[in-house]
């Protein structure tokens, strides 16, 4: 990957300079994680720990809203970093403190330091949509496509 996040940061505002018309803010949308990230290692990983967690809450036979409510020991209805620590601990992936902190980095879309249910949901629902699968991923039943029209 060429570049450090202030030079890809540097490039793409260059790059939205050019454009006749406002956007939204890149910052306020998924694209910050680029300039965040050193290297796709980073992302792989992040992604890897939202995988692991759906499908965790997946195994425990839990759907997200209860699992949220079940890791916010404080109910003020926001976890920090202690809880989620304790979430991964309670569901079995062995996680470092640095795992907590970088799953609220992830998912922490207003840079509060904790997370709310909406941003716990959409951090992990992608990945808990497909949390039953075998990991393949599409869902070929075997029959034929709608593109035999030859």
């Amino acid at each position: 990957q060429c570049g450090t996040p202030p030079l890809r940061q540097v490039y793409f505002d260059a790059l939205l300079s050019c454009r006749r018309r406002a956007a939204l803010k890149w910052q306020d949308t998924p694209l910050a994680k680029a300039f965040k990230l050193s290297t796709e290692m980073d992302l792989l990983l992040e992604w890897s720990l939202a995988r692991s967690i759906a499908s965790a809450i997946s195994g425990r036979s839990l759907v997200l809203h209860e699992a949220f409510d079940r890791f916010d020991v404080g109910r003020d209805g926001r976890l920090d970093a202690a809880e989620v620590y304790g979430a991964l601990v309670w569901l079995g992936l062995r996680p470092s403190p640095r795992d907590a902190f970088a799953f609220i980095e992830h998912v922490d879309a207003d840079h509060s330091g904790t997370i709310t249910f909406r941003q716990f949901e959409q951090g992990v629902a992608a990945f808990a949509r497909g949390a039953d699968d075998d990991g393949g991923g599409d869902d070929d039943d075997g029959g034929s496509s709608d593109d035999d029209d030859d």
